[in-house]
């Protein structure tokens, strides 16, 4: 009757705890997928920070080698004392804008003015490209960041481009008075397309923008969105001109919906499985016992057997006259048999895992260690005479056979050896 009643009062005990596991499962399988989403995101992100710093880097690169054309031109300029006709700069330009792709224009303006322009198209006057602002400010500027970078200007001969001015000082006496300004004009689509802020088949959004003098924010390519989206930015300053970088993956941050479906459905797959298995068992203690007894009792004759078996192979080691041994490839014995402990002057427990330099004199086991390299370097079964002194003192005469011992997959394991004392045959031959 008791046991009538915890039956009728548990009863729904396999059912709650299945739908327990059930809802733990679907739970597990939606934090898994979470946790893998949020992965997902970190890894995106480490990706994009790394593209964008280098997309960064290309920028700086491509405008501060272009000042190598304005330092090559201020050493012409000095060369000449200062000197050059239309047609000299002319050759000039076109030598020095040979160098660089993305240049649009070489210009020089002795005094602030623009006197010599290359190319001079029809279509482009010669009308001065640099900042509207006072000549005493332009050479303050120039004299706290030596270059002056603006832009995106737009050109007379279309299209934009990013403007960069040297100043030159001439030497006269024993001070440097202004004498004018180198400006080159580089392409903006150029600039752009090479640091790779225009690689539409990038997986990579990016956008950018800077701040006039007048802090009027200039978007100059990408998408304006970016800016308000959740990117990574990355804040430049090209000598005078700061310049933000938007980064934002095209795909988003995460992971497609449908991913996270699949995920899910696989959990409320594994739900009703494990929910199922755990009913079926909780239904059936009888049975799962009777298996686990079952099961307890074959480990135990397995166990059994295995220990008869490993003493009879022990007797039977045990009770052969011969010296048997087994090491490994860096001669650590893994086991042998008594005679051979007997014959190192050891127990069997001391020489198990042990090397011939821990048991043996020092000549002995580096006599032992040779004949273990020379075996190992040529594997195979071996059959010779040997004769050995003991830790007594005597000498012996073995008859040995080694063998290497190898694994399923053909690599070498160990050395297996048998040595049987014929000290007495060698006496009665002599």
């Amino acid at each position: 009757m008791y046991h009538g009643f915890l039956v009728t009062k548990y009863r729904w005990l396999p059912h709650n705890i299945a739908l327990l596991i059930f809802i733990s499962v679907i739970m597990s399988s939606w934090m898994i997928y979470e946790h893998k989403n949020e992965e997902y995101r970190q890894e995106k992100y480490r990706l994009i920070l790394s593209a964008l710093n280098q997309v960064s880097a290309r920028l700086q690169d491509i405008i501060s080698n272009n000042l190598v054309i304005t330092e090559s031109l201020a050493a012409i300029l000095k060369a000449k004392s200062y000197e050059l006709n239309a047609q000299q700069f002319n050759v000039i330009a076109h030598d020095l804008m040979l160098t660089r792709k993305e240049l649009r224009s070489i210009q020089l303006a002795p005094n602030a003015i623009t006197e010599h322009i290359y190319p001079e198209q029809q279509n482009m006057s010669r009308s001065n490209v640099l900042p509207k602002v006072e000549l005493q400010d332009l050479i303050r500027t120039f004299n706290e960041h030596q270059y002056y970078l603006t832009g995106p200007e737009a050109l007379l001969q279309g299209g934009k481009g990013f403007i960069l001015s040297k100043p030159i000082y001439k030497e006269v006496g024993k001070h440097t008075e202004f004498w004018g300004i180198i400006t080159i004009v580089i392409d903006l689509n150029t600039v752009l397309r090479d640091s790779g802020l225009l690689n539409h088949d990038s997986e990579i959004l990016y956008a950018l923008r800077t701040t006039n003098h007048n802090e009027n924010t200039i978007y100059i390519s990408g998408k304006r969105v970016l800016f308000e989206l959740d990117s990574i930015m990355k804040h430049v300053v090209l000598y005078n001109l700061p310049l933000d970088i938007a980064a934002f993956p095209q795909q988003g941050w995460y992971e497609d919906g449908w991913q996270g479906y699949i995920i899910v459905l696989v959990g409320i797959i594994a739900a009703l499985f494990i929910s199922s298995l755990s009913f079926l068992l909780m239904r059936s203690p009888v049975y799962l016992q009777q298996r686990i007894n079952e099961s307890n009792r074959e480990l135990k004759n397995k166990s059994r057997e295995l220990k008869i078996e490993k003493q009879w192979h022990e007797s039977l080691l045990d009770t052969t006259p011969d010296l048997i041994f087994y090491k490994d490839t860096n001669g650590v014995y893994i086991t042998c048999n008594q005679a051979f402990a007997n014959y190192l002057g050891f127990n069997k427990d001391d020489i198990i895992g042990k090397t011939d330099e821990e048991l043996l004199p020092h000549e002995m086991a580096g006599f032992f260690h040779l004949l273990d390299k020379n075996y190992l370097e040529n594997p195979e079964y071996q059959h010779n005479e040997e004769w050995i002194e003991t830790t007594q003192g005597r000498t012996l005469t073995l008859d040995t056979i080694k063998m290497p011992v190898f694994d399923d997959n053909d690599e070498l394991l160990g050395i297996f050896g048998i040595s049987r004392d014929n000290s007495e045959l060698g006496q009665q031959r002599t």
